[in-house]
């Protein structure tokens, strides 16, 4: 598998890596499989799979791929908004 740049917009079935799928991708969710994790178990990168801007689509879309069995969905924009506060 190829090593995607982050000057080339990542093809679907090859790795690419987070910063890659992210500046490809702003402000949608993205799917990967095979995600690579590094020691803190975050993802570096993985094969892109599909994203949208809609979460729900990209759901459905791991629903129609029964194959599918190390994945991982991520928004590639911000999660908080003005005014909004997360309780942990």
């Amino acid at each position: 598998m190829l090593m995607n740049s982050t000057l080339e917009t990542p093809k679907i079935g090859e790795y690419a890596t987070m910063e890659a799928l992210r500046d490809a991708f702003p402000d949608s969710w993205v799917l990967i499989s095979q995600p690579h994790l590094d020691s803190q178990l975050r993802a570096q990168g993985g094969i892109y799979l599909y994203h949208h801007t809609d979460r729900q689509n990209v759901y459905n879309k791991v629903k129609t791929m029964p194959d599918l069995s190390f994945w991982k969905v991520f928004y590639t924009g911000e999660y908080a908004q003005e005014g909004v506060e997360f309780l942990l």
